[in-house]
Order: C-alpha cells, then sequence, then structure tokens
C-alpha cells in the first residue's frame, strides 16, 4: 500500500535527486511522466512495500504448495491455467472485500485505487489495467489509466506489454466467474 504522504515524501527526494532527473532526461523519460508511472504506482516504489505482508505467507505456501506447485504437469496448458486461476483469485478476493465496502463508499472510496500486479511480467500491462478497471469506480480507474497504464504499456518500466495465453484464460475465469 502507499499513502499520498508517503508519495509527496518521494517526489520531494526524487526532486532533490538531480543525477536521477539528469538520467531519466538523457533517455527521453519525463520527469513528471516517472513520477506518475512509477513512484506513486508501482508497488515496488512504495514506502509502506510489503507492510503487513507476514500475513499472506499460508496464501503462498498455499498457491507453491511447498514449491510442487498444483498443476497438471502432464497437460501442457497445466502451468498457464494455474497461473491465470491465481490471477482471477486474487481479483475475486479483491472484489468481494469491494462488494463489502471494505474500501470504503462515496468519497473515501473514491480517493483509493485497488489494482493487482505482478511487476516484470509479460502479464503486467494486461494485469493492472483490468483488475483496476474490475475494482474500482470508472473515475478512479480512469485517472489510473491514464497515469499508470499509459507509462507501463509503452515500456517505460521494462515491462513487455504483449497479450498472452494466460491472458485469454483469466479472462474467460474473471467474466464466467
Amino acid at each position: 500500500m502507499n499513502s499520498e504522504q508517503a508519495y509527496q515524501r518521494a517526489v520531494a527526494k526524487q526532486m532533490a535527486d538531480e543525477p536521477h532527473r539528469k538520467w531519466l532526461e538523457s533517455h527521453g523519460i519525463a520527469f513528471a511522466d516517472s513520477l506518475l508511472g512509477d513512484q506513486r504506482w508501482s508497488a515496488y516504489e512504495w514506502d509502506y512495500e510489503c507492510a503487513e505482508s507476514d500475513g499472506f505467507d499460508a496464501v503462498n505456501e498455499l498457491i507453491n504448495n511447498r514449491g510442487m506447485g498444483f498443476y497438471d504437469e502432464d497437460d501442457p496448458w497445466g502451468f498457464v491455467k494455474f497461473k491465470a486461476g491465481v490471477f482471477a483469485s486474487m481479483v475475486f478476493a479483491l472484489r468481494d472485500l469491494n462488494r463489502e465496502r471494505y474500501f470504503g463508499t462515496a468519497k473515501t472510496r473514491d480517493s483509493l485505487t485497488v489494482f493487482c500486479s505482478v511487476p516484470g511480467s509479460e502479464c503486467t500491462v494486461w494485469f493492472e489495467q483490468d483488475s483496476a478497471r474490475r475494482l474500482n469506480p470508472p473515475s478512479v480507474f480512469r485517472t489510473f489509466a491514464s497515469e499508470r497504464i499509459n507509462w507501463i504499456a509503452d515500456g517505460s518500466d521494462g515491462s513487455r506489454p504483449a497479450p498472452d495465453d494466460v491472458q485469454a484464460i483469466y479472462l474467460s475465469m474473471v467474466e464466467n466467474g
């Protein structure tokens, strides 16, 4: 998670980092776009990165089955289906919390952006975009899309935006679930 206050501290720190700003400029990257695309939206840039993550240890162990996985190794699509199912489960869990108003209502809900991410993956762009679209009010999603998705869709963060088989299976799961 991140807060607006933590984001403002990060902006101030980045503003003071002249070598970083020059590096961005030398690579044709607008400083303001970098702040929005990464600092505001990339979970690995946040002050509270992995805060309280110990609470997910049991889920992580369940998903990984002590390193053995839960997919049919004889099925050539087994891992792809498994990965798509994990992604769909993440969205369904957050959707259920959202329906229970865990993220607030009205103005409070409009001040919070909920999305799923797998940074550095070929799935990053489409998964962040689709999960944010499903989990947020339209105005919140539009802001996220214009700041984060536009940033990562052009590969500025090193992600690879190509659709894949995981996406197709994931979409069939979330649209039918």
